[in-house]
C-alpha cells in the first residue's frame, strides 16, 4: 500500500473517531439536558408534594387540637354533667372540620355521641369488649397521648380516620376517652390528592399510623414502584408516607423536544458531512494535481519523443537533417570554445537509383538501413555523430579528431561498407554497393563558418564521385 493510501486511510479513520466523539458529545449534551429537565421535574413534584403534606397535617392537626381542647376542658372542670358532655360535643363537631362523628366514652364505654342519629348502637358499647378498636384505645391511655388509627370503613357508607384522645383529670386519674370520625376523603380532597393536577399521581399509604409498611390509604399503589417522591407525614401515634410522580412518568418528554435532538444530532451531521466533503475535497484535489503532473509527465515525454521523432530518420533510425542541424550547432561552438578540430562527413551512396532500379524500393530500404547501421557502428567515441540529409545521403560528425585521424576513418568506413557486400548489379562502379566521402577537418575561428565548413565537405563529395565514386576525398580549407 502506498504511503498515499495509508494517510488517506488514517484520514477516514480520523473523520469516523471524530465523528463518533461529537456524535457522543451530541448524546451527551442531551443526556444532560435531559437529566436537568428531569431534576427540574422532581423538584415541582416535590414543591407540589410538598404543599399537599403541609394541608394534610394542617387538617389533622386542626382536629387533634380541638379534641385535645375538649379533653382540657373536662381536665379543668372535672366531670361534666350529661348535658354540659352533650353540649360540649356538638360545639367541638360544629367546630371542627370533615367530621363524620364525636363521642366520649367515661371509664371506656360510650355514654355520648353526637350527632345521635345514625349512630345509636353505639352507646353503651365497652371498648375492652371490642377487639378491633380496644387496641388503638389501649395504646393512647398508655401514651396519655391522642393516637389515630385507620381509616375504615363506615357502617353507614364512607370511610373515617379514628382519633382517639385519652382524657385525665386533675389529679392525673383517668376519666374516659373521646372519639373522633374524620371523613378521610373529605379531607384529602381539600388538601388536594384527589383533586390533584392532571398531570401528576398521588399515592398515600401507612394505615393505622404504620408509615411505609402500612396498607394502602389512597391513590395508585403503582406509584411506589415508579421512582416518586416521597415524603413523611406526622400523624398521632404513627406516620404516613405520601408518593408523588408525574402522570406520564419520569421519562415523558415534552411536546417539541424532538427538535432539540434533531437539532443536536443534526449540527453533528453537518459538522461530520463539512469535514468528510473538505478532507475528500483535498483528496480529490490532491488526486487531479497527481493526475494533472502525470498527464504532464506523459506529455512531456510525448513531446520528447515526438522531439525525437521529428529529429530522426523513420527509416534507419538516424538523426535527420534537423537533428543534424541541432548537434552540428552545438558542436561547432563547443569545439570554437576550447580550440578543438571539428571534422565533417558528407557520404553518398554510389549510383543509388541504379540500385532502386535494379532491386526495387523495398530492397533499396534494406540497403540504407545497413549502410546507415555500419556508419552508426564506427562512430564509438562521445559526441560522433551520423545523420541521413537525404535520399542516399549520409553526414557524419566527429568533433575533436585531426586531419589524419579523419582520413583513416573515413577510408575504413569506405571499406566497411564494401565489405557489406551488398550486391548492386546496376552499378558501374562495383558488383557491390559503395559509398563515395568527402571530408572537411578544421578548428572553428572567427573567419570561418559552419557553413563554409559544410560547402567545403560537400565539394569534396562532388568531386570524389567526379573521380570514379567509391573514394574518399579531402578539402582544402
Amino acid at each position: 500500500m502506498s504511503v498515499r493510501k495509508i494517510h488517506a486511510a488514517l484520514q477516514s479513520i480520523a473523520i469516523l473517531l471524530f465523528g463518533a466523539v461529537l456524535l457522543l458529545s451530541a448524546h451527551y449534551m442531551l443526556s444532560l439536558a435531559r437529566q436537568a429537565r428531569e431534576s427540574n421535574v422532581r423538584d415541582e413534584v416535590l414543591e407540589t408534594a410538598a404543599v399537599v403534606r403541609a394541608r394534610i397535617e394542617s387538617e389533622l392537626n386542626a382536629t387533634v387540637f380541638l379534641a385535645q381542647g375538649f379533653a382540657t376542658y373536662v381536665t379543668a372542670l372535672g366531670p361534666l354533667p350529661d348535658s354540659d358532655v352533650d353540649q360540649a360535643l356538638r360545639a367541638l363537631y360544629e367546630s371542627g372540620r370533615h367530621l363524620r362523628n364525636v363521642g366520649v366514652a367515661p371509664q371506656n364505654v360510650i355514654r355520648h355521641v353526637y350527632p345521635l342519629a345514625g349512630n345509636e348502637k353505639a352507646l353503651g358499647m365497652r371498648y375492652e369488649s371490642n377487639p378491633q378498636q380496644w387496641p388503638a384505645v389501649q395504646r393512647a391511655i398508655e401514651s396519655r397521648s391522642t393516637v389515630m388509627v385507620g381509616p375504615i370503613d363506615l357502617v353507614q357508607g364512607g370511610r373515617a380516620l379514628l382519633s382517639r384522645t385519652p382524657i385525665f383529670l386533675a389529679d392525673q386519674s383517668y376519666w374516659g376517652i373521646l372519639s373522633v370520625a374524620i371523613d378521610i376523603d373529605a379531607l384529602l380532597d381539600v388538601a388536594g390528592i384527589q383533586r390533584a393536577p392532571h398531570d401528576l399521581d398521588f399515592a398515600l399509604r401507612g394505615v393505622d399510623g404504620q408509615g411505609a409498611q402500612g396498607a394502602l390509604i389512597s391513590g395508585d399503589p403503582g406509584v411506589f414502584q415508579h421512582d416518586p417522591v416521597l415524603m413523611e407525614l406526622k400523624v398521632p401515634g404513627g406516620s404516613w408516607q405520601l408518593a408523588a410522580m408525574p402522570a406520564d412518568g419520569w421519562n415523558q418528554r415534552p411536546a417539541g423536544d424532538w427538535i432539540w435532538d434533531l437539532l443536536a444530532y443534526g449540527i453533528a451531521g453537518i459538522l461530520i458531512l463539512s469535514l468528510w466533503a473538505a478532507v475528500r475535497e483535498r483528496r480529490l484535489a490532491t488526486q487531479a494535481r497527481d493526475a494533472l503532473e502525470a498527464l504532464n509527465q506523459q506529455l512531456s515525454a510525448a513531446n520528447y519523443e515526438l522531439g525525437r521523432l521529428s529529429e530522426t530518420d523513420p527509416l534507419t533510425g538516424v538523426p535527420n537533417r534537423r537533428g543534424l542541424d541541432e548537434v552540428l550547432a552545438l558542436e561547432w561552438r563547443r569545439c570554437r570554445r576550447h580550440g578543438e578540430a571539428l571534422t565533417l562527413m558528407m557520404i553518398d551512396i554510389d549510383q543509388f537509383k541504379a540500385y532502386n532500379d535494379a532491386y526495387g524500393h523495398i530492397q533499396g530500404d534494406s540497403c540504407l538501413r545497413q549502410v546507415a547501421d555500419a556508419l552508426q557502428a564506427t562512430a564509438q567515441r562521445a559526441g560522433e555523430f551520423v545523420a541521413r540529409v537525404g535520399g542516399e545521403e549520409f553526414v557524419m560528425v566527429l568533433p575533436g579528431m585531426n586531419h589524419d585521424g579523419a582520413v583513416a576513418q573515413a577510408e575504413r568506413m569506405r571499406a566497411d561498407i564494401e565489405a557489406l557486400a551488398i550486391p548492386n548489379s546496376g552499378s558501374t562502379v562495383s558488383a557491390v554497393v559503395t559509398i563515395s566521402l568527402g571530408v572537411a577537418t578544421r578548428v572553428p575561428e572567427s573567419t570561418l563558418t559552419l557553413e563554409a565548413l559544410m560547402e567545403a565537405a560537400d565539394s569534396a563529395l562532388y568531386r570524389a564521385k567526379r573521380l570514379g565514386r567509391n573514394r574518399v576525398e579531402i578539402a582544402s580549407l
